[in-house]
């Protein structure tokens, strides 16, 4: 128990660091809004047939302290195409038993990518499996390279069926478990377009309405397949794509420095309350 005049210091030291905490969960919150209304808006072209905005794509927005351009008013009608008519191939992985933690090595084999690396929008890095290359190689069919679009087919109590994101463009080649849908984009889409497309409200949608499963909700390939996707041209794609990037880039940016603060934090708070370092002299 310090004098209280140190615990009077040592509580506003801790207050500060809180409240910066907190201002850097608000300012996250607040892009990550940002983030979803932009998509909202610029994916607003996904009600089949319509045509976009007549707002010059010259026209810029402020929206959440970033610049960004509104979709080009050239009155162009966005294609109706179905999953299938964007893609170069879509497969599934092996069937469930092809891969089992018996055939798991410890190093220098091909990773596995299973349904808990697959988040809304972001491939999530973690838990690590490979198997042998020999092993692979029989599994070619499954393989997912930079750039391939994963979606989930399985979804619970936190996680929606279809929710789709890339496989990094710093990865290896790996395989798709069960359970996981591998999508190679086709010259008529951008991968980062199709993620979006995949990911936003019309698409969700109709994904909802095909979901069966008794334990857990589930989307089979076949119908996913017939998934409806409104799309923009190429160039209009990667516009999208980029601008909602940027926020993605933003959120990153903001959520490394609140790890930070909170590990600052923690150690502040076992440095100060154990005597180990003193605000006044004693």
């Amino acid at each position: 128990m310090p004098p209280l005049e140190e615990q009077r210091r040592i509580a506003e030291i801790l207050d500060t660091i809180d409240e910066t905490i907190q201002a850097t969960e608000r300012v996250i919150t607040k892009h990550q809004r940002t983030r979803s209304g932009l998509a909202s808006d610029l994916l607003s072209g996904m009600s089949c047939g319509a045509p976009l905005r007549e707002t010059p794509f010259s026209e810029m927005s402020r929206v959440g302290g970033l610049t960004q351009q509104t979709p080009n008013g050239t009155g162009a009608v966005w294609k109706r195409l179905c999953l299938k008519d964007v893609a170069e191939s879509i497969v599934d992985g092996p069937f469930g038993t092809a891969i089992k933690t018996e055939h798991y090595v410890q190093s220098g084999g091909v990773r596995v990518i299973r349904l808990a690396n697959l988040g809304e929008g972001h491939f999530i890095h973690r838990d690590e499996v490979f198997i042998d290359r020999r092993y692979a190689n029989a599994l070619s069919r499954h393989e997912v390279t930079s750039g391939d679009v994963l979606v989930a087919s399985l979804g619970d109590d936190r996680h929606r069926p279809g929710r789709a994101c890339i496989y990094p463009t710093e990865f290896a080649p790996g395989v798709v478990k069960a359970d996981c849908f591998r999508i190679r984009p086709s010259e008529l889409i951008d991968s980062r377009f199709l993620r979006e497309a995949l990911n936003s409200g019309g698409v969700s949608a109709q994904v909802r309405r095909l979901v069966k499963g008794v334990t857990r909700d589930r989307v089979n390939l076949s119908e996913l397949r017939g998934v409806v996707l409104p799309v923009p041209s190429l160039d209009e794609q990667r516009r999208i794509a980029a601008i909602l990037e940027t926020v993605d880039e933003t959120v990153r940016a903001d959520k490394v420095k609140l790890a930070k603060l909170r590990q600052l934090r923690s150690g502040l708070a076992a440095d100060l309350l154990s005597g180990r370092v003193r605000t006044v002299a004693a």
